[in-house]
Order: structure tokens, then sequence, then C-alpha cells
């Protein structure tokens, strides 16, 4: 009798262990299957497979109405993941109207059959911009008087907006006299730098979007296992949520930032500032790992390839706000051990002046205004604020205006 009720004991203590486990598995499956419904509904992950050949279509949609309200955080509040923690250094956004144009670009239509002397090309510095008035296009078009059109696009990298644009049939026929490319700092490396060159080439070749208006051809190398590691994670719900409560739980528990941000050494502007660590890693890169030498000839090639399409090129060298407050780094950011050499943008700028070709670094007019204690930043994100816009496009029509570059031929 007593063995019969031990194994009726035993089999439901299994039993319960079994509708534990299946119960939990039930739970990962339901979980595991959100987590990739999100990724094509919310992160629109598809998206990167493909390649869109027609040129003329932008990073949003034609002619897109966006009223966005005010909002407060940027994208290192967002790193930091620690609500009460990042209320400290969030920043106010004005509510605002984004508008794109009738080609999904960030300027105030209508612009079809309109010249622009000045195009800005680049990544998310370029479409930064608290409101469509201070974007940099919008800056460097008051310091000059000019029409100036914003060719940004964000989330792209350096090399995808240039080469889009000079491969853009609307600016073939009728160009621009002037192409002003922002290069952020912990972007810019010889050997990436140098795939331009092949893409250009590739330009001359077979225009982007030959034989096949219209339609979309598979990206071939977003699909190669390496980017495919890298681009999960990055659209993934589960992936940003366990990010956020681990980065919560080393704060809280061990007292410790996550591995993205830190804390600027003294306040800026009486501002309390995050720092991006990322960019910070990146000024340590050595002259062996950057290779100016080998960015100078990219930009050399690619001013002779501007020059063919009737396009003069300035380069604009935009510092990391870690640069430009290099003095606020956190005391074991910058050691004997592990110390910063100089900036890499001085070497691409004298090697850009020697080859003859027009650059603007930003790099000492910014530390200049840093050194009278004003941000050029928003304190809370890795992009620069009004005041950093209006100083660059300053600089740049400086140069423009110098070198006389919208006069003929």
């Amino acid at each position: 009798m007593t063995s019969h009720l031990y194994n009726d004991a035993e089999s439901g203590s299994r039993g319960g262990s079994l509708a534990i486990v299946l119960l939990v598995g039930l739970v990962w499956i339901a979980m595991l299957a959100g987590d990739w419904w999100m990724r094509f509904a919310w992160y629109h992950w598809q998206t990167t497979l493909t390649a869109r050949p027609i040129v003329a279509e932008g990073p949003d949609a034609p002619l897109v109405r966006q009223e966005v309200k005010e909002t407060r955080g940027g994208d290192l509040t967002g790193l930091l993941g620690i609500p009460a923690l990042a209320r400290r250094f969030e920043q106010t956004r004005s509510a605002t109207l984004n508008l794109s144009d009738e080609y999904g670009f960030r300027n105030i239509p209508p612009v079809k059959n309109r010249y622009f002397p000045l195009v800005a090309v680049g990544s998310s510095y370029i479409v930064a911009g608290e409101t469509m008035s201070n974007t940099f296009s919008a800056a460097l078009s008051r310091a000059s008087g000019r029409d100036v059109y914003c060719y940004g696009w964000a989330a792209r990298g350096p090399l995808f907006s240039v080469t889009r644009f000079l491969g853009d049939e609307r600016f073939a026929t009728n160009p621009p006299r002037v192409m002003v490319w922002g290069l952020v700092e912990r972007e810019i490396g010889g050997d990436m730098l140098a795939e331009l060159v092949k893409r250009l080439k590739g330009l001359n070749e077979e225009p982007l979007g030959a034989g096949v208006p219209g339609g979309r051809r598979i990206a071939w190398s977003v699909l190669a296992p390496r980017s495919v590691q890298k681009s999960l994670p990055a659209s993934s719900v589960i992936a940003h949520l366990s990010h956020r409560a681990w980065n919560g739980i080393r704060y809280y528990v061990f007292g410790q930032l996550g591995p993205d941000v830190c804390f600027a050494a003294r306040p800026v502007g009486g501002k309390p500032v995050l720092m991006y660590k990322w960019a910070i890693e990146a000024m340590k890169w050595t002259p062996d790992q950057r290779k100016p030498a080998k960015v100078v000839e990219t930009l050399k090639f690619l001013d002779s390839f501007c020059k063919a399409r009737g396009i003069k090129l300035v380069v604009m060298l935009i510092p990391d706000k870690e640069q430009v407050y290099r003095d606020r780094l956190p005391p074991e950011m910058d050691t004997p051990e592990s110390p910063i050499p100089d900036s890499t943008l001085n070497a691409v700028e004298a090697g850009l002046r020697r080859e003859g070709v027009p650059v603007v670094n930003l790099l000492g007019p910014f530390r200049e205004r840093a050194r009278e204690d004003v941000l050029l930043y928003w304190a809370d994100d890795t992009h620069w604020n009004s005041e950093g816009i209006e100083l660059a496009a300053r600089c740049v029509w400086k140069e423009i205006e110098e070198k006389r570059l919208l006069d003929s031929p």
C-alpha cells in the first residue's frame, strides 16, 4: 500500500514538473513569436533585406506633414536606460512641424524645378535639428543667402548618402555648384572610406537604378552571417528590454553605469552632460588604425569625381562632443596607460589642404567656444544643438566664400 502511494506521488510530481516545463516552453515560444512579429511590424527589419534602386526615393515618404509634440531626452538618455537618473540630463525639444519634400528628404516643399546651388550631404548630423529652421542646411542658407538642399540620410553611415546623391538623376543634369559632405570623427577610417572609391567607380559603370526601374533587389551583403548577427539584436524587443533591465540592475545593485554612457567630469554651461563611451574609445584609435593618409587619398578621388560632374566638394570634419569637451572626460577615460592621441581630424585637414581639397575642420572653432563654457551639443544626445549647427554653417560658408567656390566655372 505504501509503495503504491509513493508511486502515485512520484508520478504526480513528474506530471507537475512536465506541466511547468511545457508552460515555460509555451511562454518562451510566445515571446519569440512576439519578438519576431515586432521585428517585422515595428522595426521593419525586412526593409533592410532589399535595396531600393530608384534614387529619387528618400529616407521618408514624400510630402509628409508630421506634427511632433514636445519631447524630453535624447539618444544618450535612451542608452542610459535608467529613467530616474536620465531626468537629471534630459533637455526639452520644442513641439514642431516636420516636413518632407516631394522626394522624401527633410526640406520644405516644393523643391521640384528649383535650383539649389548648395547641397548638404551626410548622415544624422545633416538631418538633425530641433525644428526645420535650425537644420544645418537651413543655417547654411541663412549664412549664405542661397538655397541649400538637405540630402541627409540618418542611420545609414557616412557613405550611403554621398553615393546616392552622386547617382541621383535629379542632380546629374542640373548639379549644384557645391556639395558639402559632413564626416563625423568617429566614422573616419581609411579602410572604411576606401569603400567609397569602389562605389563611385560602380556608378560610372552602372548608374543607380539602371535596369530595374520601380523594382527592388536583394541586398545580399545584409544576409551575410556577420551582418545578420549584428542586425537581429538591434531589431529585438527582448534584447532591448533585457539590456535595459540589466542596466538598472547594474546601477541600483552594483552602483555602475552601463557600457554605453558615462558622465562628464564637469558641467558645460551649467548643465550636467552625458558622454558616449564608444566615441571616447574611437578617440583612442591610433594613426595606424585610422590611416589618415588613406582617408585623404579617398577624399581626393571624391573631389576629382565631383569636379567631373561640375560640382565642387567641401569636406566638413565634424568632431564628436567628447573630443570638443576633452577636458571634461572622466579621469579614468584618459590615463597614462591608455592615453588619447591628437584628433585625427587635424591630420586629415592637413593632408586635404596639401592636396588642394576644400576642407572645414570644426574642431578648432568648436573648442574655442567650448573654452567659453558654451554647450554646442545636446547634453543628453550625441548630436549638435542649434548653437553648434549655426557655428558650423558660418565656418563652412566662410570657406566657400574665401575660395569663391560659387563662382564659375
